[in-house]
């Protein structure tokens, strides 16, 4: 599944699953795009569970672990994307502190985004954190 093939057939990168494993660049994640706006992500986001789990739950859980990965894959990319540094950052500590990661975050100055559309700064299109930690969003 290459780059192109994830952006002009988005439903091959899994995008219309709010939690699904396939967290890569180029699918057209993020608020207004056309996953968030298809009825089966909304169905899916409806059948969700409201409840975090635990940082210990969500290690052990192979859709949060692949994008944690996916994340941290682009900060210690050898291109020249903006915010590597931050990007490490945000995957340590939503590795380390799970839906707690914000917190972490703002105390060491590093500005994110919120639950529901990453920093625009970041040249990456991951999905966002709404669905994994309901309570915290």
């Amino acid at each position: 599944r290459g780059w192109f093939t994830r952006m002009f057939c988005s439903a091959s990168c899994g995008c219309r699953d709010p939690v699904g494993a396939i967290n890569v660049q180029g699918c057209p994640y993020g608020q207004g795009r056309p996953c968030k706006q298809s009825s089966q992500f909304d169905q899916l986001r409806a059948e969700l569970v409201c409840v975090e789990g635990s940082p210990e739950e969500l290690r052990n859980s192979t859709d949060w672990a692949s994008w944690v990965d996916a994340i941290r894959a682009y900060g210690k990319s050898t291109v020249a994307f903006p915010l590597k540094s931050e990007a490490v950052k945000i995957a340590d500590a939503m590795w380390d502190h799970g839906c707690g990661f914000q917190a972490n975050l703002s105390a060491e100055g590093v500005f994110w985004g919120d639950c529901f559309q990453w920093n625009s700064s970041f040249e990456w299109e991951f999905k966002t954190v709404e669905a994994f930690c309901p309570t915290t969003c």
